[in-house]
């Protein structure tokens, strides 16, 4: 676990270097001293006691990242230690997302975030807002300006459509788990929601914009992509007793797994991931150590 440690410390700092070696140096120590700043407004964001000293912090927090992402070249700058804020990008490179919470007074979240594009000509940066609280119909088409928020943690792409994985925590009784759409329309703008998740039944089959599972604000469900699997695998949920069926608050996993499977460019629902002939759940193999070792050094002897 040690070696695994250092070697992915390893591997972000050599990662951090390819970015960074194109970033001039004036603006290379420009980006660091707004990171710096940055770093300390995360922690009063998260980890503050007083609702007012955590709202502050995050106006603040807003207005210095908007500084950052002004400076020349500050798409290549990883802000590594932005620990508590979520940044997640593409394969393609194509954008970056900054994503956080703020936990309001009540013990509800509202959510900040912006997109940043990867244009080297000139600053594009779309300001996420937070309409989630106003949406009435959760399976809705909106754009940058009325933002169903969430915090996402995981992002995976398909034919130009950017899956995000994401957590909303509802309300005192309450989470969601939610798969959101993000595309760009033609003109280059955000859009967030698309018709890409294929539920059927036995009498009709249902197509949504995003997925959307809710239930007991203690329990812990997974929802995410399984490389292994190439499934997106979340936890199926029951009440905890045949009288509250209708309260999603009451929602529990029971020990058995459903799935969305791509093919023909949507995501088709499985009823049954791990069936009963299987023994157990498919595991990932093993880690080959001295094999990832020997990639390692080889990389760096390429990068030298």
């Amino acid at each position: 676990m040690m070696y695994r440690s250092i070697l992915f410390v390893l591997l972000l700092s050599l990662s951090f270097r390819t970015y960074a070696d194109e970033i001039d140096p004036a603006n290379l120590e420009l980006l660091r001293r707004y990171e710096d700043t940055l770093s300390t407004l995360q922690d009063s964001i998260v980890l503050s006691g007083e609702p007012v000293v955590r709202q502050q912090a995050c106006f603040s927090f807003i207005r210095v990242l908007v500084q950052a992402l002004k400076v020349n070249q500050s798409f290549n700058y990883p802000f590594v230690a932005l620990k508590r804020i979520n940044i997640i990008s593409p394969d393609d490179r194509k954008f970056r997302m900054f994503n956080w919470g703020l936990k309001l007074f009540n013990d509800s979240y509202r959510y900040y975030g912006a997109i940043q594009m990867n244009n080297k000509k000139e600053l594009k940066v779309f300001p996420l807002f937070d309409y989630n609280y106003k949406i009435k119909n959760k399976d809705t088409i909106s754009n940058h300006e009325k933002w169903p928020g969430a915090i996402y943690y995981k992002m995976i792409e398909r034919n130009r459509y950017y899956y995000l994985f994401g957590w909303d925590g509802n309300n005192l009784r309450s989470n969601i788990k939610i798969i959101d759409v993000l595309h760009f329309n033609k003109k280059g703008e955000p859009v967030f929601g698309a018709p890409k998740f294929v539920v059927t039944d036995k009498k009709n089959v249902y197509i949504y914009n995003r997925y959307i599972i809710e239930y007991k604000e203690d329990a812990v469900v997974t929802l995410n992509y399984d490389i292994d699997l190439k499934l997106i695998v979340f936890d199926h949920l029951a009440p905890q007793s045949s009288t509250s069926k209708d309260y999603r608050f009451t929602y529990v996993p029971d020990g058995t797994y459903e799935g969305f499977k791509y093919r023909k460019r949507q995501w088709h629902y499985v009823s049954q991931v791990f069936t009963s002939t299987m023994k157990q759940p498919v595991f990932p193999k093993p880690v080959d150590f001295d094999k990832e070792q020997e990639q390692f050094k080889n990389t760096i002897k390429k990068n030298k």
